[in-house]
């Protein structure tokens, strides 16, 4: 295993494997650097393309594009953030430090540490919509994810601290239904046909339940389909040897 580059310039004319990941400098294109706070955060990095990349960075997101050779801000958050719609649950915001983001059909969403959401589309001016979607403005977005519901709509998921998951729908920018879990949240993931939800959080069990059983009663928890133990199991006397 070789060591982990601390910068670009250490990878000039060189190669070095790291782990699973191999990193290679690639001198036509420009040193891009990036300030991460926390090294639990997620999902600070979305490539949408091959030629295009999204970087989450303290304040603000930026887009890199291979073929124009230039990065340009999409997302600036220092100050106050303002929903262009004012739909029910808005509310303007400050000073978000972004924690994660995804990107699906030029929507952007990024969550923050103070439990924000804000929905961004990367080629229209503005922010569409932004709230606070923690019960604790102290609990951490830890993942968000775009997905298309059965019936065809953007569906978005927040997934915090606070214990929950949060579903909205895109166009309306409206909270649809939330679950709740014994455990602070980490990270999510939709099925292809948007019927499964995976649940990751402060635990050792990966909880898969019905993603629309919340659609009906957003205060019913959803029901349990599958819950797979990811702990390791001890070693119990009469084990024979592995």
């Amino acid at each position: 295993m070789g060591v982990m580059p601390r910068n670009v310039h250490e990878c000039v004319g060189s190669y070095r494997p790291f782990g699973l990941c191999s990193f290679r400098h690639n001198s036509d294109c420009q040193s891009v650097f990036q300030q991460i706070l926390m090294d639990t955060l997620r999902n600070l990095v979305w490539a949408t393309s091959k030629h295009d990349v999204y970087m989450a960075q303290n304040n603000s997101v930026m887009h890199w594009s291979s073929l124009l050779q230039r990065g340009t801000e999409v997302l600036h958050v220092a100050g106050q953030v303002v929903p262009k719609q004012k739909t029910h649950g808005a509310r303007t915001l400050s000073r978000v430090q972004i924690s994660t983001m995804a990107l699906k059909d030029n929507l952007m969403v990024a969550g923050g540490f103070r439990g924000e959401l804000i929905f961004k589309y990367v080629d229209k001016p503005g922010v569409a919509f932004c709230t606070n979607a923690a019960d604790n403005k102290n609990s951490v977005t830890n993942a968000v994810d775009v997905y298309e519901s059965p019936s065809g709509a953007t569906r978005v998921t927040a997934a915090n601290n606070d214990c929950t998951v949060k579903f909205l729908d895109a166009e309306r920018c409206s909270l649809l239904s939330r679950f709740t879990f014994p455990w602070s949240v980490n990270n999510t993931s939709v099925s292809p046909d948007g019927k499964l939800l995976a649940v990751l959080g402060d635990s050792s069990d990966c909880v898969i339940t019905d993603a629309q059983s919340g659609d009906s009663d957003s205060q019913r928890a959803p029901g349990l389909l599958v819950l797979i133990g990811l702990a390791p199991r001890r070693a119990r006397p009469g084990d024979g040897e592995p």
